[in-house]
């Protein structure tokens, strides 16, 4: 596997593994997929989202595995998405990377009877100056954003006025979401429960806050239980009816002292941990050809 491949084999089924300028090459994690790719014969090429020598249409699959700077260019972005899913096979599907890329998903996973973490919406251009808050602590984050980055928590009502500041900082740029801080957040820890083609495989917990990648070690293995698993896939159904075709996913949630909340959906390029289970880098190789075709 080559990184600077402009186009892989075409004797076999070829699937290219979508990266960015900074990490242009795979996570520990994702070169297990790209080894059990290759062992049920595939072709698999590394790609940039952004490099303009990369002939999409060699492709039988085109999966995004670390864009992970999209969230700084999004109209850039999207219309890559828009020209590229008209050569190739997108996975996840187009319309769910859409759909998941602003975080106001959030809220239609609510509408759809979810619990999620309790949120507000601020449309960008908005202020916040004359909002009350119901809240004692309360994190500020971007509607499009990645990992912890843009992410502020703020105590109230002692820093509303950073808080204030924060928000009207990111309402320049994009929309915000204002949402209670959980305690459990930083004690029972956020959970993140990944899923290959709608079936529930291993889930870490994650570190709160945090700018850099979980660490990659057996203290932070979680056993999901069966409500946990069931509440996730309550999520999942939110966003895909038919959840096998998904091939991969991740719902991040927290438990609280008035139950499960969702915090995240993530479909387009979430870490997936495969190296805490190497087996469902395979099962996540067989549900990638298995879309493809």
């Amino acid at each position: 596997m080559n990184s600077k491949e402009k186009s892989p084999p075409t004797n076999r089924m070829s699937i290219t593994l979508v990266t960015y300028d900074k990490e242009p090459f795979l996570t520990d994690s994702d070169r297990l997929i790209a080894t059990e790719l290759v062992r049920l014969g595939c072709a698999v090429r590394i790609a940039r989202w952004t490099d303009p020598d990369i002939d999409w249409t060699m492709s039988a699959c085109t999966v995004l595995r670390s864009p992970w700077d999209a969230y700084l260019q999004p109209e850039k972005f999207l219309g890559w998405l828009a020209l590229v899913e008209q050569k190739t096979t997108v996975v996840n599907a187009p319309e769910l990377l859409r759909w998941n890329f602003d975080k106001r998903y959030l809220l239609a996973i609510e509408d759809n009877g979810v619990p999620i973490i309790s949120t507000h919406y601020w449309e960008r251009g908005q202020a916040i100056s004359d909002w009350t808050a119901p809240w004692d602590e309360v994190v500020v984050k971007p509607v499009i954003g990645a990992s912890s980055i843009g992410v502020g928590r703020f105590r109230l009502p002692e820093q509303r006025l950073q808080m204030e500041q924060h928000a009207a900082v990111l309402l320049m740029s994009t929309g915000v979401l204002l949402q209670r801080y959980e305690s459990s957040v930083s004690t029972a820890m956020e959970r993140s429960l990944v899923f290959i083609a709608g079936t529930y495989s291993h889930a870490v917990r994650r570190i709160p806050f945090n700018l850099g990648a979980t660490p990659d070690t057996d203290d932070f293995d979680h056993e999901a239980s069966v409500e946990e698993i069931e509440f996730a896939k309550q999520a999942l159904a939110a966003a895909a009816a038919d959840a096998e075709t998904v091939p991969y996913a991740r719902v991040d949630l927290l438990p609280t002292s008035h139950g499960l909340v969702i915090m995240e959906l993530e479909l387009i390029d979430p870490a997936l941990f495969l190296t805490r289970r190497p087996a469902a880098a395979a099962e996540l190789a067989s549900a990638l050809i298995k879309h493809a075709r």
